[in-house]
């Protein structure tokens, strides 16, 4: 029990290490296209990618299915800002921002149903 709470913990120190990094990469990213140091047209378009590796990172990494859902929910959500970015088939803010309603309630239904799996696998007797 307290080597599984030692793994606990060391996980979640590296999600804070690995957030607070990218955190200050885009931080330095955007202060340099706001610098004029770096193309603004490229971060413009592809920042949606950035959030894309973070969901694949996290699907990858999912222990649970509430976890791969955040991570799919990602990757969906990066790929809604480059399509709305570049009105890629009629889409744009403004006309699709309902999928994200959809898929934030699809993660949540997946979370529930994820706990309450977990539930049952610990109520049962072994």
């Amino acid at each position: 029990m307290v080597e599984d709470f030692k793994e606990l913990t060391r996980r979640d120190n590296s999600r804070h290490w690995v957030a607070g990094l990218i955190l200050i990469g885009l931080g330095t990213v955007f202060l340099l296209e706001r610098l004029g140091a770096v193309e603004s047209n490229a971060i413009r378009q592809y920042w949606p990618g950035i959030i894309a590796i973070v969901g694949a990172g996290q699907l990858l990494a999912a222990r649970d299915a509430a976890q791969a859902a955040k991570g799919a929910f990602l990757i969906f959500l990066a790929c809604w800002l480059y399509v709305s970015i570049q009105r890629l088939w009629g889409l744009s803010f403004q006309n699709s921002w309902p999928m994200i309603l959809i898929a934030v309630g699809l993660t949540h239904i997946v979370g529930g149903l994820s706990a309450k799996s977990e539930k049952r696998t610990e109520e049962s007797p072994s």
